[in-house]
């Protein structure tokens, strides 16, 4: 039965690659429109879902993640039904199902997977069979080559970015910061995907420092990089109209987004189990010359649209693990959870499963299998 256990769990890896096969070649492109496709893509979900809760249900856990589990799943239920929204969900599903799971194995499938998934996309949209959807941002064209919006394709290469990195942190030399210099020119290019630029900027910084100065010691502060993110944006929303002249002369930078912070903060609040947002007018928001009609900033979002208390989880999550990579001395961990902290700030990306692999991080919590964390090291 313990076998069968580990071979369900270890399948994990593989029902993650299904998913982001489904959701970024059918669901995030114009295929989703085709009845054939669609019922595809939902029959797929269905799958992982369905695989999921077995995996979840039969394997065996500690007290206190069952209790965090029930905790996490009955509030995200909650949430999802008031809001509409899944991805909560089936975050926690990949991340309580995922204790199986050899994660430095996983990064390896999930890369390829990834290129595989972009190179199908970049082909269909080439045959004219999914739309290049192209955007205008004060006269600079952007282009999705074949996803729904090119900030899309820019959270794509992000994710990818990340695989990369991981896999090879003890050995990136000239020519993968080269490959990491090719990456920013091609968001540049052609998504122009300002957010996803400014974090591989920042995260070659980051690397380089890293590599030729070692940053351990600096570490277990970085650790405290959502906390601090998660500080910022809650002051810009509840000192919006306090800050009005600083939003005003800085807000160009993040396309609208500051003011949108305190907008929805005004008509919303913060709630415990999560409300149904109603995004802004797109009319509203041009007349007042903002492009951003969306709560791109993932601590808000969790706070205002899923529930404080969520947030409160997902920071209790990301400050273990960061803990644990920092004694375990596994940097490339550490990188991961700031750079994916500094993106939150910009996008909903903290809580997605298809653009983070921070939700099939269980193993790290499963301590009646700690060899799982010597495979990793």
């Amino acid at each position: 039965m313990k076998r069968i256990e580990q071979q369900l769990g270890s399948g994990v890896s593989y029902i993650y690659c299904l998913f982001i096969l489904t959701y970024f070649i059918i669901k995030a492109t114009s295929l989703d429109s085709n009845n054939l496709f669609n019922i595809t893509g939902k029959l797929s979900m269905l799958t992982v879902y369905v695989y999921l809760l077995f995996v979840i249900i039969i394997t065996p856990k500690p007290l206190k993640v069952w209790v965090l589990f029930m905790v996490s799943f009955t509030l995200s239920l909650i949430s999802s039904y008031i809001t509409g929204n899944k991805d909560i969900i089936l975050f926690f599903m990949f991340f309580f199902a995922s204790f199986d799971v050899n994660f430095k194995k996983f990064i390896k499938v999930d890369f390829y997977t990834r290129l595989v998934c972009l190179i199908i996309v970049f082909l269909l949209n080439h045959i004219n069979v999914i739309d290049n959807v192209i955007l205008y941002r004060d006269g600079v064209v952007r282009q999705s080559l074949g996803f729904y919006h090119p900030n899309t394709l820019g959270l794509f290469i992000f994710s990818i970015f990340i695989d990369y990195v991981i896999l090879r942190w003890k050995k990136i030399n000239v020519l993968d910061i080269l490959v990491i210099i090719s990456t920013i020119l091609f968001l540049y290019i052609y998504p122009n995907s300002l957010s996803t630029i400014v974090v591989l900027v920042i995260s070659l910084i980051y690397i380089i420092f890293d590599k030729f100065i070692k940053i351990e010691k600096i570490n277990k502060f970085l650790v405290f990089t959502p906390i601090i993110f998660t500080i910022i944006s809650v002051y810009l929303a509840v000192m919006g109209n306090t800050l009005k002249l600083i939003i005003l002369n800085y807000d160009k930078l993040f396309t609208g987004r500051l003011w949108y912070f305190r907008y929805l903060f005004e008509n919303y609040g913060f709630t415990i189990y999560g409300e149904k947002i109603l995004e802004l007018d797109s009319t509203y928001a041009i007349n007042r010359m903002f492009n951003v009609r969306y709560l791109d900033n993932s601590y808000l979002s969790l706070s205002i649209r899923y529930g404080v208390i969520l947030l409160f989880v997902f920071m209790y999550i990301l400050l273990s693990l960061g803990k644990k990579f920092v004694r375990n001395e596994q940097s490339e961990y550490v990188f991961m959870i700031v750079a994916l902290s500094i993106y939150s700030f910009t996008e909903n990306i903290l809580f997605r499963p298809e653009f983070v692999v921070l939700c099939l991080m269980g193993s790290f919590y499963f301590t009646f299998k700690k060899e799982l964390i010597k495979y990793d090291t």
